[in-house]
């Protein structure tokens, strides 16, 4: 019996222990047939872009590693935290929230970590600001405590915590804006002044129209405009022009000096502002003769009323017993200006003055100009006659001298071969004709030196200088000189004559151009001027007046007049030859100079052609400041900025050393741009 119940009993363990082993094998089976068909499920989910339901699915078979990869690959940072958070890894959990910007979860699972530092920085970029002033009280960090109070609005709160860290200035700056909102602008004046925010200080006493209050608060923020302003409305008038004249309104400055009547300050607020002519004037009425000539002779060709600061240089040197002297200057009255019904007595004056005085080409001058707009009577006309037989005898004379800078007229022999057709312009060393070639039959231009401003050796030299230079440039963006020499005691120039527009006709006319047009004008302009570059010369009065566009496109770079040739005139010039609105700072200062000063006023050149017009400003470094406040303004591409700030830099070493490299780097910015 006890055999037949040990068999009976290790039948029975056979039999559970297979039914076990059964239902283990069918489990399985099962799970993996589950697992199979939700891997199909997952892969079919993907393939249809659902892959949110794809990793509920793998949640679901407690899959949540591949689930949470599965969001993150997609971007689901979100889900992914929240994945994270049932796995109970906070840190995973924080950072997957903040790639997701939900920087409130960030926080709440920094908190579990914790890590309350963390936990309040990620409360703050969720602007939930108190928790976060909260987190930072409990951690001890009273600073970014109070920026959080500051940005929930809580000033006076956050002011008393700077307080108690000793953090006087910032507790007095807060105090100020708590002040400003509460609408109590002569606290929040006195708190920002403590704080030293003068500017806001300065605001908020002109707010409360306490104007004295309020310039002098702008005299320490170091805004001499806003001071003027406040001062000229407070009535203290002689503040106010201080100040406007540090801001370099010398107009405004001008206008309250003689508003308060103290010719002294407006005398130097006008020359300040350029206006030699009127502050002349006054010092001449003041009886300061000598003050008035100094002034007068600031003035350039350049400048407004440039004529009749000749005329007024003329009679001082005149009264003062300079009678030769002033008669260079009233012949540069009689070159620069023109008759009219008022002025026509003035001329007729001059015109018998320089007859006595035996100065026949400006007399011949002034009637001409005189006859060509119809003022002569016959009295001047017989003058003119007379004057014109006497000149023809002096020409074929011996009396002539060797060269006469004063001779503004055609010499007879060079009218034998060229027929004027009309005066193209006059500058400050020259007067400029269209003629005609009658022998080779075209249209010239014929260039003589005439009544210069600058010494007469000087404008000689620079006037043989640029025949010599350019007739060495052989380039195709470079005018050709055909001929040059001395006719009649006159050095002249014949040079090809250029059917098209100065750029700065151009820009007067269209104001700012297209980039793709500067860029086709640069490249030019660029090349020849690296050739002359690399010929050793220099330009010296690179500006828009100097470059002419012919019809057609084709650039030609003009005017060598006053081109230094490296190798022959390596001395210090002793006369500052240029156009100040172009300079670079060393050419002002009348320091030696090399081709980076040529790329300096290539740089401006193209930036008058970008933005339609450049602002000025007395001296280079104070224009170059006012270029660059336009240039960033600007919308033109980043690299094409690029460039042009690296030919503005003020030390010459630091800008691009060839004009090529120049051009060739704006043309690549604005392609890329355009791509």
């Amino acid at each position: 019996m006890g055999a037949t119940l040990v068999i009976v009993i290790g039948s029975v363990v056979v039999a559970v222990v297979g039914a076990i082993f059964f239902v283990r094998y069918a489990t399985l089976r099962a799970q993996k047939r589950k697992e199979v068909e939700v891997q199909g499920k997952v892969r079919t989910l993907l393939d249809k872009g659902q892959f949110q339901q794809a990793a509920l699915a793998l949640v679901n078979l407690g899959r949540l590693k591949e689930a949470m990869e599965i969001l993150k690959k997609h971007g689901d940072f979100r889900g992914a935290a929240r994945i994270a958070l049932r796995t109970h890894d906070y840190k995973l959990a924080a950072e997957l929230f903040e790639r997701g910007e939900d920087f409130e979860g960030a926080g709440n699972a920094l908190l579990r970590i914790p890590d309350f530092r963390r936990a309040a920085v990620m409360f703050s970029r969720a602007k939930d600001h108190d928790k976060a002033a909260k987190l930072f009280v409990q951690i001890g960090d009273l600073w970014a405590a109070a920026d959080e109070m500051v940005a929930m609005g809580q000033l006076k709160e956050a002011a008393l915590i700077h307080r108690q860290l000793g953090n006087d200035l910032m507790a007095e700056k807060l105090m100020g804006q708590y002040y400003k909102s509460q609408g109590d602008m002569i606290l929040a004046a006195q708190s920002f002044s403590n704080a030293g925010e003068h500017m806001l200080a300065g605001e908020c006493y002109q707010s409360a129209n306490r104007f004295v209050e309020a310039a002098r608060a702008f005299q320490k923020a170091h805004r001499p405009e806003l001071a003027a302003v406040c001062f000229e409305k407070a009535q203290y008038y002689s503040e106010a022009a201080a100040m406007f004249e540090e801001a370099g309104e010398h107009a405004r400055a001008a206008k309250i000096y003689q508003l308060i009547k103290d010719p002294s300050g407006e005398i130097k607020a006008l020359v300040g502002m350029g206006d030699f002519l009127t502050a002349g004037h006054l010092a001449y009425k003041l009886g300061r003769k000598d003050e008035a000539e100094e002034i007068l002779k600031l003035a350039t060709p350049a400048d407004r009323g440039y004529a009749r600061c000749c005329l007024l240089l003329g009679r001082i040197l005149e009264e003062t017993g300079r009678k030769d002297e002033a008669l260079k200057y009233y012949g540069l009255f009689v070159e620069k200006a023109e008759p009219t019904e008022r002025n026509k007595n003035v001329f007729a004056f001059f015109a018998s003055m320089f007859e006595k005085e035996k100065v026949y080409d400006l007399a011949l001058k002034a009637l001409r100009k005189m006859d060509l707009h119809g003022l002569l009577d016959a009295q001047g006309k017989t003058a003119l006659s007379r004057l014109q037989a006497k000149m023809e005898q002096l020409f074929t004379s011996s009396e002539m001298p060797a060269i006469s800078p004063e001779e503004l007229v055609v010499p007879p022999r060079l009218l034998k071969r060229y027929d004027i057709v009309r005066k193209l312009g006059e500058g400050g060393t020259s007067i400029v004709y269209l003629v005609n070639d009658k022998l080779l039959k075209r249209n010239v231009v014929l260039k003589i030196l005439s009544n210069p401003t600058l010494p007469t050796h000087v404008a000689q030299e620079y006037f043989i200088r640029e025949a010599q230079i350019v007739a060495s440039l052989v380039h195709p963006n470079i005018l050709t000189v055909f001929d040059a020499g001395q006719a009649g005691g006159r050095l002249y120039m014949v040079m090809e004559y250029l059917d098209g527009k100065p750029l700065d006709a151009i820009i007067e006319e269209r104001k700012a151009l297209p980039l793709k047009e500067v860029v086709n004008m640069a490249l030019q302009l660029g090349e020849a001027l690296a050739y002359a570059h690399e010929k050793n010369i220099i330009h010296r009065d690179i500006k828009p007046g100097n470059v002419m566009v012919m019809k057609d496109g084709l650039v030609k770079l003009m005017d060598f007049g006053m081109a230094k040739a490296l190798d022959i005139h390596t001395d210090k010039s002793l006369y500052i030859c240029g156009t100040p609105d172009y300079m670079s700072p060393e050419q002002e200062a009348g320091e030696d100079l090399a081709p980076s000063s040529d790329i300096y006023s290539l740089g401006l050149t193209l930036l008058e052609a970008i933005l339609g017009g450049l602002p000025s400003a007395r001296g280079a470094v104070a224009a170059r400041e006012k270029r660059l406040k336009a240039l960033e303004k600007a919308v033109i591409p980043e690299g094409v900025k690029e460039v042009l700030r690296k030919c503005l830099e003020l030390e010459p070493t630091k800008r691009p050393q060839s004009a090529r490299m120049v051009v060739r780097a704006l043309a690549k910015a604005a392609e890329e741009a355009q791509n």
